[in-house]
C-alpha cells in the first residue's frame, strides 16, 4: 500500500476496459490504442449505426485533479467548436463504475507526424494546402475563445473526405485554454513527463515562459509545424528541454537557404513561415484568419492546380465563421444581409499592414494590426461579436496577392454592439392582396394605406409620420392598432431598431391576430432583435413565425418567404452556409412564383450574394449583388440607403478580388449616399469610413487612411462610448497607422 522507497501511499491501478454497451447508446467493438492517460475504443452508435471513437481516462488518473481537469477541458473545448476541420466531440459522461469518457468522430487516416516520419518532409504546395485548412480550423476556435496550446504534427490528422486526400482534422484540445472562462487554469502548468515534454519543439516563447496566451501563441506553433513540414527538421535542434525553451525565446531559426535543402521553397512561403515565428506576438500575424487568407492567396497565385478542390475551404459548421461570437480579430466572418456585407467586411478593423523588411512581413488584414492587439490585450478582444454584420474583409498584401478575411463574427465582426446596417426595405407581402392573399394589415384605412404605398416605394420617413399619426397613443387611444405594425417596420428600415422593437411588442400585445399578420409582426420583431445582436430572441420569433407561415397557401406564402429569409440570415450568421443557401433559394423561389416584392427579391439576392462570397463563388456573388443593385435603383432611386447597401456589397467583393479602384469607387458612392440620408454622426457612415481607411491603407495612401479612421473613431466614440469594442478596434487602427507615420 506504500512505496518501498519513500513511503508514499500508492494508488490502486486496475486495468480498465470498456466492453459491451455504454450508456445504452454505444456498443464497443474494440480498442484502438492507449497510453498512460487512458484508452481509445472504437464503438458504434446503436441507433444511428455510425462508428464513433470513445476516449476514456484511466481510473487511477481520475484521482488526479490535473488529469481530470485536462480531460474535461478537452470535452468542453470540443463542445464549443463546430468546424469541418476540427474533430467533433459528440458526448461526454461518466460510466457507472466512475470512468470518464468522451465520444468523438471516428477517423480513418494518419497524422501529419506519421506522414512526415514516412517521408521526412512535404512538397510545398501539398503542405500549404494542409495548413490553409489548419489555420481555418484554428481561426474558428479562436473566434470562439479557444486556444489549442498543443498544436503539433501529431494533432493534425489527415483523412480522405469525399475523395479528397489530406483533409484535415485537428484533434486533442486537452490542454486548450478557454479564454475568459478559466482564468485560474492549471492545464497550462502540466509539467509531468509526456505533457509538457510532448510539445516543446512547437511551443511559443510566451508559452515557454509562462506568460498569458492568446491565439497568437497557436500562430507561432503553426509556424513551427510549417517549418518542420517544409524543411524536414524542427526550427531548432536542441539537446534538452531547457535548451529548447532558451532557443524559442532567444534565437531565430535558420533560413531555408542556409539549410541547403537541395530543393526550392518559394520565398513567399518562407516569408509566411517566418512571420508566424516572430518572437514578439505583436510582430506575428494577428489572427489565424490572416494566416489562412495569406496562404490561400499564395495558393491562388500558383494557379488553379494549386488552389483547387484539394484545398477545401471550410464552409460548414457554425464556426465558419456570423452571427459570430466574440472571437479573435479576424474573422472569416459573419452575416448581415448584404447590407453590411461590405461595411463590416472592411469595417471590423481590418487593417492592411504595410510590408516591412522583416522576413515574411505582410499586411495585417484580419481585423487588427499589431498595435491593435497591443492595446486590446487579447486576440478575441479585437474580434467581433454576434450581429448581423458580415465579417470584415481584410487584405493582407503579399507581393501581388490579396488574401482576405471575412470577420463575420462581424465585430463580431463589428463588435457586437454595432447595429446591423441593412436595408431590408420592403416586405415579402407587397403584392399579396392584389393576388388574392390576406390583405396587408390596415390597408383599408386611407391614411395607413397611403403610408403603405410610401413604404413600398422606400419613402420611410414620410410613411412613418402617417403610421405614427394613425397608431394608438396616450393622446389617441383609439388609433388603429395595425398602424403599430407598420410603424415598427418603418423604424426597422430607418435603422431605429430599439424603437421598432418596442412598437412591435406593443402591437403584439394589443392585437388579437394569431395568423398571417401575427407572422408579419414576428418577422419584423426578429429583424429588430437580430439587428441589435439579440440572436437567440430573433431566432425564437422566427421559429414562432414559421409555425404559422409553413402551412400558408397561395400568395400568403410570400409571408413564409420573409420567414425563410430571416432563418437564412440566421444560418448565414452561424456559418451554416449550405443551410443558408437552401433557405434563401427557397425564399427566392416563392418570391418569384407569386410575383412578390421586387425590393424583397433584392434583399434575398443580397443575402445569397453573401453566401456565394463566403464560399468564394465570386461570379455568382457578383450576379446577385448586381441584380439587387439594379432592382433598388429602379424602385428606390440612386440616392437611397438601399443603393448604398448594394454598393457596399460590391465594394467588399471588389476589395476581396483586389480590384481596389472599383472598390474605392463603390465605397465612396455608398458613403455619399449614407451621409446624405443619415448624416455624419451615424454608425453606418462610420463603418464605411472605416472601410475606406482600410482600403487607403492598403493603397499606402496613409494621409487619407488616417483621416477616415479618425472620422470613424470620433463618430463611434460619441455614439458608443470609449469602452465599446468597435471603438477600441478603430482607435487601434488609427494609432497604429499614426505611429508608423511618425516613424517615417
Amino acid at each position: 500500500m506504500t512505496c518501498s522507497e519513500d513511503g508514499t501511499t500508492l494508488t490502486l491501478i486496475r486495468k480498465d476496459s470498456l466492453s459491451g454497451v455504454v450508456e445504452d447508446k454505444y456498443i464497443i467493438t474494440g480498442a484502438l490504442g492507449g497510453g498512460g492517460w487512458g484508452t481509445v475504443y472504437k464503438a458504434e452508435h446503436i441507433l444511428l449505426k455510425r462508428p464513433v471513437a470513445i476516449k476514456t481516462l484511466h481510473q487511477h488518473m481520475v484521482a488526479s485533479g490535473t488529469a481530470l481537469k485536462r480531460f474535461k477541458q478537452e470535452a468542453l473545448a470540443g463542445s464549443k467548436l463546430d468546424h469541418p476541420h476540427i474533430l467533433d466531440v459528440q458526448d461526454f459522461g461518466i460510466t457507472p463504475d466512475g470512468t470518464p469518457y468522451i465520444v468523438m468522430d471516428f477517423l480513418e487516416g494518419k497524422s501529419l507526424a506519421d506522414t512526415l516520419q514516412a517521408g521526412g518532409y512535404l512538397e510545398q504546395q501539398r503542405a500549404m494546402k494542409i495548413f490553409a485548412q489548419v489555420s481555418s480550423a484554428l481561426a474558428h476556435a479562436h473566434r470562439h475563445g479557444v486556444v489549442h496550446r498543443d498544436l503539433k504534427p501529431g494533432n493534425i490528422m489527415l483523412i480522405e473526405h469525399d475523395g479528397v486526400p489530406d483533409y484535415v482534422k485537428i484533434v486533442d484540445f486537452g490542454i486548450a485554454k478557454i479564454l475568459k472562462d478559466d482564468e485560474n487554469d492549471t492545464a497550462s502548468q502540466l509539467t509531468e513527463t509526456g505533457q509538457l515534454f510532448g510539445s516543446p519543439l512547437y511551443m511559443s516563447p510566451e508559452q515557454c515562459t509562462g506568460r498569458d496566451l492568446d491565439g497568437r501563441s497557436d500562430i507561432y506553433s503553426l509556424g513551427c509545424v510549417m517549418y518542420r513540414t517544409l524543411t524536414g527538421q524542427p526550427p531548432f535542434l536542441v539537446r534538452d528541454l531547457p535548451d529548447c525553451i532558451y532557443k524559442h525565446v532567444n534565437e531565430t531559426p535558420p533560413d531555408f537557404v542556409s539549410l541547403a535543402l537541395g530543393r526550392e521553397i518559394s520565398q513567399v512561403v518562407e516569408q509566411i513561415v517566418f512571420k508566424t515565428l516572430e518572437k514578439d506576438p505583436l510582430n506575428r500575424y494577428q489572427t489565424m484568419t490572416e494566416v489562412e487568407e495569406t496562404i490561400r492567396g499564395w495558393l491562388a497565385a500558383e494557379g488553379p492546380s494549386a488552389s483547387g478542390a484539394s484545398v477545401p475551404a471550410a464552409t460548414g459548421g457554425q464556426g465558419q465563421e456570423y452571427w459570430a461570437s466574440p472571437t479573435t480579430t479576424g474573422n472569416t466572418t459573419q452575416p448581415i444581409p448584404a447590407s453590411t456585407v461590405a461595411t463590416v467586411k472592411l469595417a471590423a478593423g481590418a487593417a492592411a499592414e504595410e510590408a516591412t523588411s522583416a522576413p515574411g512581413s505582410t499586411a495585417s488584414s484580419a481585423g487588427q494590426s499589431s498595435t491593435q492587439l497591443a492595446a486590446t490585450g487579447t486576440a478575441e478582444e479585437a474580434s467581433l461579436p454576434p450581429t448581423w454584420l458580415i465579417g470584415v474583409l481584410v487584405a493582407s498584401a503579399l507581393v501581388v496577392l490579396v488574401p482576405l478575411c471575412f470577420m463575420l463574427s462581424k465585430s463580431s465582426e463589428l463588435l457586437g454592439k454595432s447595429p446591423k446596417q441593412q436595408t431590408h426595405t420592403a416586405t415579402a407581402t407587397t403584392t399579396a392582396n392584389a393576388q388574392g392573399g390576406t390583405a396587408e394589415p390596415g390597408s383599408e384605412d386611407p391614411s395607413i394605406g397611403q403610408g403603405i404605398e410610401l413604404f413600398h416605394r422606400g419613402k420611410y420617413d414620410e410613411a412613418l409620420r402617417l403610421f405614427a399619426n394613425a397608431a394608438p397613443t396616450s393622446s389617441n387611444p383609439k388609433g388603429n392598432v395595425e398602424a403599430l405594425l407598420w410603424e415598427g417596420k418603418a423604424l426597422n428600415s430607418l435603422y431605429r431598431y430599439s424603437e421598432a422593437k418596442q412598437i412591435l411588442l406593443d402591437y403584439m400585445k394589443k392585437s388579437d391576430d394569431i395568423g398571417v399578420n401575427a407572422a408579419r409582426a414576428l418577422n419584423a420583431l426578429a429583424r429588430s432583435c437580430a439587428s441589435m445582436g439579440q440572436t437567440d430572441e430573433a431566432q425564437g420569433y422566427l421559429h414562432r413565425a414559421e409555425g404559422v407561415t409553413s402551412t400558408l397557401k397561395g400568395p400568403d406564402r410570400l409571408v413564409h418567404a420573409a420567414t425563410l429569409l430571416g432563418l437564412g440570415e440566421v444560418a448565414l450568421g452561424q456559418k451554416k452556409y449550405t443551410k443558408a443557401k437552401g433557405l434563401l433559394q427557397e425564399s427566392l423561389s416563392i418570391n418569384q412564383q407569386y410575383s412578390g416584392s421586387e425590393l424583397e427579391k433584392a434583399n434575398i439576392l443580397s443575402d445569397l450574394g453573401e453566401v456565394h462570397q463566403f464560399l468564394k463563388e465570386f461570379n455568382d456573388a457578383r450576379k446577385c449583388y448586381t441584380t439587387a443593385l439594379q432592382i433598388r435603383q429602379k424602385w428606390l432611386g440612386l440616392s437611397s440607403p438601399g443603393m448604398a447597401n448594394s454598393l457596399m456589397c460590391l465594394g467588399s467583393l471588389d476589395f476581396q478580388q483586389n480590384k481596389l479602384a472599383e472598390s474605392e469607387k463603390h465605397f465612396q458612392q455608398a458613403l455619399s449616399i449614407d451621409r446624405q440620408n443619415l448624416g455624419e454622426s451615424n454608425l453606418e457612415v462610420a463603418m464605411i469610413e472605416h472601410c475606406l481607411g482600410v482600403l487607403y491603407q492598403r493603397q499606402k495612401n496613409y494621409q487619407e487612411a488616417l483621416e477616415y479612421f479618425y472620422k470613424a473613431l470620433m463618430t463611434r466614440t460619441t455614439l458608443l462610448g470609449d469602452n465599446d469594442q468597435t471603438v477600441r478596434i478603430t482607435r487601434n487602427e488609427y494609432t497604429s497607422l499614426l505611429a508608423r507615420a511618425h516613424r517615417r
